[in-house]
C-alpha cells in the first residue's frame, strides 16, 4: 500500500493516491444509497421530487 501512496510533508503522514480516494468517496455514496433504499428512507418518488424542485427553483430564478 505504501508504494501507492504519495507523502505528506506537512503533517507526516501518508495518503491514499487522490484516484484512490475518489473511489472511496464514491464507493461510500453508493453504500450510502443503498442503505437508505433498502430501509425505505429514499425511494424514487422523493429524488424524482427534488430533481423537479431544483428545476423549477431555477426556471424561477431565470
Amino acid at each position: 500500500m505504501l508504494e501507492n501512496a504519495t507523502p505528506n510533508v506537512l503533517n507526516g503522514t501518508v495518503e491514499p493516491l487522490p484516484i484512490a480516494r475518489r473511489v472511496l468517496e464514491i464507493g461510500g455514496f453508493l453504500v450510502g444509497a443503498l442503505f437508505l433504499l433498502r430501509f425505505g428512507l429514499l425511494t424514487p418518488t422523493i429524488v424524482l421530487n427534488l430533481r423537479l424542485d431544483s428545476d423549477a427553483q431555477e426556471k424561477a430564478v431565470a
